[in-house]
């Protein structure tokens, strides 16, 4: 059995392409394990206020409501003593705890939207992120206490136009019996 020349390049480009694509995936993952190590630096944004917001989250979502009172208490004389975009964000995340009086999901949701739009605005794109990520889920918690408030008024409604239907048909066969 003899080769052909035509068909010799043509293994010769084979073996070459299948080289060629195993070097360049190679240089790909090479390219992109080093880029993960690269730190990655946000010009004129501050890592440790994303982290200070965080904190504060976890601690609201573990405190009791007498101690979520407090700290409603706590971050409103602070707001009214340094009216910043830090303690702006830090009003709004304590109204949007759940489980205590002050709870306030709209207010909460405004506070945290006008300490986003805050210039000029301490976060970087973590802390701009868990900040949309909370106003939007109280937006939507809002939006979704309206829908069942207005979902249970319609049910009360239908239940009281049935009551008064059973009543006619009541009434009407009253009136066939006697006939």
């Amino acid at each position: 059995m003899s080769i052909t020349f035509g068909e010799a390049n043509r293994r010769k480009l084979v073996f070459v392409n299948r080289i060629g694509m195993w070097a360049a995936g190679m240089l790909c993952a090479l390219l992109i394990s080093g880029c993960q190590m690269l730190p990655v630096r946000v010009v004129g944004a501050s890592g440790a206020t994303t982290h200070e917001l965080i904190s504060y989250a976890s601690e609201l979502a573990r405190a009791e409501p007498d101690a979520l009172s407090r700290y409603l208490d706590t971050a409103q004389r602070q707001w009214k003593a340094d009216p910043g975009p830090l303690t702006r964000a830090r009003l709004g995340l304590v109204r949007g705890q759940w489980g205590y009086s002050g709870f306030s999901p709209r207010v909460a949701a405004d506070e945290l939207q006008a300490a986003l739009k805050a210039n000029p605005a301490p976060w970087d794109d973590n802390g701009r992120a868990f900040l949309t990520q909370r106003m939007l889920l109280l937006r939507y918690f809002v939006s979704s206490e309206g829908r069942s408030r207005s979902s249970a008024t319609r049910i009360k409604q239908l239940e009281q136009e049935l009551a008064d239907t059973r009543e006619k048909l009541q009434a009407i066969s009253e009136i066939e019996e006697n006939l």
